[in-house]
């Protein structure tokens, strides 16, 4: 009887040791989820602020496109008038 108490008792003791486990395992998993999340939203803004740099760039390359092709009719107006200047003189 006192052989059953006694695996009984280390028994009991074992399902506390592995209770007293279980919970730090949930507790270092919580622990990493919520470490990584943070990191992963970092990660995020810091994206967004890329793509945000990246897209006011691509605004100006393309006004700076716009301008050329401007800049080239205009000259091209230029000519055609300077030519019929030239014509009427």
């Amino acid at each position: 009887m006192d052989e059953i108490k006694l695996i009984l008792d280390k028994i009991d003791e074992v399902d506390r040791g592995i209770k007293v486990v279980n919970h730090k395992i949930a507790s270092i998993q919580m622990k990493t989820e919520n470490e990584v999340n943070q990191k992963i939203i970092a990660i995020m803004e810091d994206s967004l602020k890329i793509f945000g740099k990246l897209d006011e760039t691509l605004k100006v390359e393309n006004e700076k496109e716009m301008i050329k092709i401007q800049i080239t009719i205009l000259e091209n107006e230029i000519k055609e008038l300077k030519e019929r200047i030239e014509n009427i003189a």
